[in-house]
C-alpha cells in the first residue's frame, strides 16, 4: 500500500512538473522562485535565454525522473523511502 501510494505521489509530482515546464516552453516564461523583495523571479527567452532554458532543463530533468521513480516503484525495481 506504501509503494503505490509513494509511486501516486511521484507521478503527480513529476507530472506537475512537466505540465510547468511544458507551459513555460509556450508561454516564453518559467517560474523560477522569489526575486527577494522585487516579487517573484521568472526568466523569459525573450530577455535571458540561458536562465530560461536552465531553469526548463531543470524542470523537465526532474518531472522525467520522478516519473522514472514512479515506474520503478510501481514495478518493484525500487524499494519504498524508509519512514522514520
Amino acid at each position: 500500500m506504501l509503494r503505490f501510494l509513494e509511486s501516486v505521489l511521484f507521478f503527480l509530482f513529476g507530472a506537475g512538473l512537466l505540465l510547468v515546464a511544458w507551459r513555460a516552453w509556450k508561454n516564453g516564461e518559467i517560474p523560477a522562485g522569489s526575486n527577494f523583495f522585487k516579487g517573484r523571479y521568472a526568466p523569459s527567452y525573450k530577455d535571458n535565454p540561458l536562465m530560461f532554458t536552465l531553469f526548463l532543463f531543470i524542470y523537465a530533468v526532474g518531472g522525467i525522473l520522478l516519473l522514472v521513480c514512479a515506474l520503478a516503484l510501481l514495478t518493484g525495481r525500487m524499494p519504498p523511502l524508509k519512514l522514520m
